[in-house]
């Protein structure tokens, strides 16, 4: 059924067009599977600290209260799925001072076993100052099954785990190194010629491209090998600007590319 806002405003905030508010919220959404669970997307939040109204206790904490929703929407105009959290933040001092510097961050997982595209929207609300922020992100759940190939979402950070490289934010300092990882799905029922290329490119253009480097998927007891993908990029060459990095696998067979999935991370 259409998503139902009715007399939600954490909902309506989450449904509107605009990510606007007085609380900046980012999302990051990322596809996955597991054998045994089946696909599902691990949405990332960011949201900057200066919106949120904390309050200092007696006993030296800094605390506050939010409300996080999640809606994932189906193509077809339908909520396939919907996730609600009460977060009770209790931050230490030195715990408040670090989420002031690199932000409040928080994971979410909800199941999206249908293949297709979706639009997941977010919403968070300060219940001190009743303060919204919104976001939103399309995602591609492709299918895993048997012959073919897959690529989950691109975790994407600074090789140091400072600030500017946390996964959900993306912007990295010039002359740093980012750390990224994926997993690919291999459905193929043999095994040999898998490869993974990685490509970096900027306005549409490839500024770096990497030559294909062969994966080994192993056999085992599922229709789907999950292969790791790990990996670093330089940016010590790159001139400060908006980046894509995209990751290709292909299975070829005497020299012809028989199956081939692509995935983005900006």
């Amino acid at each position: 059924e259409p998503p139902d806002a009715t007399g939600d405003p954490l909902i309506l905030a989450a449904l509107s067009p605009f990510s606007a508010g007085a609380l900046d919220v980012r999302l990051t959404a990322l596809f996955a599977h597991d054998a045994k669970a089946g696909s599902f997307v691990r949405s990332l939040f960011f949201i900057d600290p200066s919106g949120v109204r904390f309050t200092k206790r007696d006993d030296g904490r800094h605390v506050a209260k939010l409300t996080l929703a999640l809606l994932a929407i189906g193509d077809d105009g339908k909520m396939a799925t919907q996730w609600r959290r009460a977060v009770d933040l209790q931050l230490t001092e030195a715990s408040y001072e670090l989420a002031r510097t690199r932000g409040i961050l928080y994971t979410a997982t909800i199941p999206l076993k249908q293949a297709g595209a979706y639009q997941l929207r977010v919403a968070v609300r300060d219940e001190s100052s009743n303060a919204l922020g919104s976001a939103s992100q399309f995602v591609e759940v492709p299918r895993v099954d048997k012959g073919r190939v897959a690529i989950s979402g691109i975790v994407l950070h600074g090789a140091d785990a400072a600030l500017l490289g946390e996964p959900a934010l993306r912007i990295f300092q010039q002359g740093a190194e980012a750390v990224y990882a994926c997993e690919i799905y291999d459905g193929a029922a043999d095994k040999g010629g898998l490869t993974a290329t990685v490509t970096i490119l900027r306005d549409g253009k490839v500024i770096h491209q990497e030559l294909p480097a062969s994966l080994e998927s192993k056999a085992g007891g599922t229709a789907v090998k999950i292969v790791p993908v790990v990996g670093r990029v330089p940016l010590q060459t790159l001139a400060p600007g908006f980046y894509t990095l995209q990751i290709t696998a292909a299975r070829a067979r005497n020299g012809i590319t028989t199956r081939q999935a692509t995935q983005w991370a900006t």
